[in-house]
């Protein structure tokens, strides 16, 4: 009996306050509000594109035109965040989108053509997303 009278007392509080007025003090029309500048009004004129990787707008280079990465590896399932497979490469670590249940073998040795996502990121957080092009069993 007590506990469904506290828990009545609890929501009715609960509820009241969210009756309460807007106390977010508004500016008025004499005063001015000062902003931080925008990421667009701070990006340089002339980003440094020599580096598709690294952009001076910080804008992810379009991953239609990313060049492939053809390369050799081994496929490994990692436990971080929940899991996920993983390509250990000698060029890096890839996070593959779209990698088959016949090659999900932890320790599969593969030759892999890919495609990196430089604008994605996961919860995974290793290595870079990319969509498999082609592979195969070495």
């Amino acid at each position: 009996m007590i506990h469904r009278l506290l828990a009545s007392l609890a929501a009715v509080y609960a509820l009241a306050a969210c009756d309460k007025p807007d106390q977010t003090p508004k500016p008025s029309p004499t005063t001015s509000v000062e902003t931080s500048p925008s990421p667009a009004d701070t990006a340089p004129a002339h980003p440094d594109t020599s580096n598709p990787n690294i952009r001076g707008d910080f804008a992810a280079p379009d991953t239609a035109a990313a060049p492939l990465v053809r390369t050799a590896g081994t496929i490994r399932y990692v436990e971080v965040e929940g899991g996920g497979w993983v390509i250990d490469t000698p060029d890096g670590t890839f996070q593959p989108l779209n990698l088959d249940a016949a090659y999900r073998v932890n320790g599969q040795r593969v030759t892999v053509t890919l495609r990196p996502h430089y604008d994605m990121a996961s919860t995974l957080q290793v290595g870079l997303i990319a969509d498999i092009v082609h592979i195969a069993k070495r």
